[in-house]
């Protein structure tokens, strides 16, 4: 998504172009801490997305989800797999999110991942409308195997069984089967995304990616949780909606098997 820096510094109001909303907010940081009294965040037409207050509280909250988190530092022995899941959990995550990971942490064995049929849907019963599973055949393919109803009210139809390739902007194929691949392998992932067709403030909403234990043939399966959920008139299956099927703004994964990639 384009969009636009607008601010105001010593009595002139300036604007940038960036061709995401991360790099827009990380702009907007610089802005900040030089003393810029206003900025405000709006797509490529002009509309405002987000507010001087709006763009802070975004940034603060992006701030942290993009800090490192470096498994091993100083010579110190790698942390065992399960151990970098649960850092990346608890520094990173909250809400719904960290909730469904924490049950996803229940699943694993010893070091391994868990298995697909180890997950147990009614223990998540209430996340279960934005609650996905996809199986990626690394570099090769995607396809969602089950989807909740929220993705049937975002994007107009039900994406279960189809293939989420195909599915995607045709300009933003390889990025997305990239981003799989890199979850397949063995990361969990946070994405943060605008939504086109809601108002400024209510716009920002995030998903993240879980992976399961690869199967003998090299498929691997992961959870996908969005925190989308449809609001009064987004309940109309007909609506009209603005944007594509694309990749989220912002795709920050957390390998977790570190030595073997």
């Amino acid at each position: 998504m384009d969009c636009l820096l607008v601010y105001e510094k010593n009595a002139a109001s300036r604007e940038e172009r960036f061709g995401s909303l991360a790099q827009a907010l990380r702009r907007a940081a610089e802005l900040a801490a030089g003393g810029c009294p206003a900025l405000a965040i709006a797509d490529a037409k002009g509309r405002k997305l987000m507010d001087d207050a709006q763009v802070r509280r975004a940034f603060v909250t992006m701030s942290a989800i993009l800090e490192e988190t470096e498994p091993a530092a100083n010579g110190e022995a790698p942390l065992p797999p399960i151990e970098i899941a649960k850092r990346v959990i608890a520094e990173h995550l909250d809400g719904d999110h960290r909730r469904l990971a924490e049950y996803w942490l229940t699943l694993w064995d010893g070091d391994q991942l868990p298995r697909r049929v180890s997950f147990r849907p009614e223990r998540v019963r209430d996340l279960l409308p934005g609650i996905a599973v996809f199986e990626v055949k690394p570099n090769v393919s995607v396809h969602c195997r089950i989807a909740g109803t929220a993705f049937l009210y975002r994007f107009g139809l039900d994406i279960a069984q189809k293939d989420w390739i195909e599915l995607t902007a045709p300009s933003k194929r390889t990025l997305r089967l990239e981003r799989n691949t890199r979850i397949a392998q063995g990361a969990i992932s946070f994405c943060r995304r605008l939504d086109p067709n809601r108002p400024q403030g209510a716009a920002l909403f995030s998903d993240v990616q879980l992976p399961f234990r690869a199967e003998p043939d090299g498929t691997v399966c992961y959870l996908h949780h969005s925190d989308w959920r449809p609001r009064n008139s987004e309940y109309e299956m007909a609506r009209t909606r603005l944007g594509e099927i694309a990749p989220a703004e912002e795709f920050r994964p957390f390998d977790l098997f570190p030595l073997a990639a």
